[in-house]
């Protein structure tokens, strides 16, 4: 049975959130998605502008409920988008009420059609260009492409593989590079035999795409040359620092604990170091 999510993305600096709704499984790839369109000046919606300005370093990304039916998903959406004001620019970056306001009640059926039909037979057109069509944003577009918004019976989903990799990777291939990174073949050596790019092997390796192991396999292969892990007392200072002191920036806690700033960063957000956070009884995320 096929079912959506609800997210959301807030930012540590001005606690400001943006709720959404995606049926991307896992729903991480719809922040993967988003993450994509940050450097692309023609998005100019506030959440993208917001991450231009503050970096990425100072967004979390957060579930906030999944297998939620087509029926509820719009009514799920208002009501989170009304719980955290977040189409009160004070408070948020939603230009809606939610519910896919804009897009039902706006493009109407006949657009979501032709724009179903400019995705699927004008390859050529980027769906950035898309968008410029029919006035409305890439996200709009995209949204449609992978059936989070419109949901035809008749078509299939993605209607158009818009990955940026079109050397799309087999499951067998995945299990295979998986293999290789446990026997510690070079990441670049590997994009060669495969004939995709670095960056993809380092997702994989990273678990940010194809993720079919365990969560705590990841990363399977660290580098030799990696930097060493950082000690669980300094950890214990990231921790008392970030809860302790919400007005110190992730490069002041750093320079006090001697760590880079990415680092404070990922330790907060719970992509760094995570088992060692858990071991002072930290089990949420962010830390502040």
């Amino acid at each position: 049975m096929r079912t959506w999510s609800i997210y959301k993305i807030e930012c540590l600096v001005t606690k400001k959130v943006y709720i959404g709704q995606t049926v991307q499984n896992p729903p991480i790839k719809r922040w993967l998605d988003h993450y994509g369109e940050i450097n692309n000046s023609s998005n100019e919606l506030y959440l993208y502008r917001a991450i231009r300005r503050f970096g990425i370093e100072n967004f979390t990304f957060q579930i906030l409920e999944i297998d939620i039916s087509l029926e509820d998903l719009n009514k799920k959406e208002v009501e989170y988008i009304e719980k955290y004001k977040s189409n009160n620019s004070k408070y948020g970056y939603n230009l809606t009420k939610g519910g896919n306001f804009t897009v039902k009640s706006v493009i109407g059926k006949e657009n979501v059609r032709a724009i179903i039909n400019s995705i699927k037979y004008d390859k050529e057109k980027t769906f950035v260009e898309i968008a410029r069509i029919f006035n409305v944003s890439r996200d709009i577009v995209s949204d449609i492409n992978n059936g989070a918004t419109w949901y035809f019976c008749d078509e299939e989903y993605p209607i158009r593989d818009n990955s940026a990799n079109k050397n799309k990777l087999t499951e067998n291939e995945v299990y295979d590079i998986y293999a290789k990174l446990k026997n510690k073949m070079s990441l670049t050596d590997i994009a060669k035999e495969y004939n995709v790019s670095i960056t993809n092997i380092s997702n994989i390796n990273q678990g940010i795409i194809y993720r079919f192991l365990e969560d705590d396999s990841y990363p399977i292969y660290v580098p030799i040359n990696s930097k060493p892990r950082v000690s669980i007392e300094k950890i214990k200072k990231v921790v008392e620092l970030l809860k302790h002191n919400p007005d110190y920036t992730y490069l002041k806690i750093g320079n006090i604990v001697g760590i880079g700033r990415k680092t404070v960063s990922g330790i907060n957000n719970g992509k760094l170091y995570t088992d060692l956070v858990e071991e002072l009884g930290i089990n949420e995320f962010p830390i502040r």
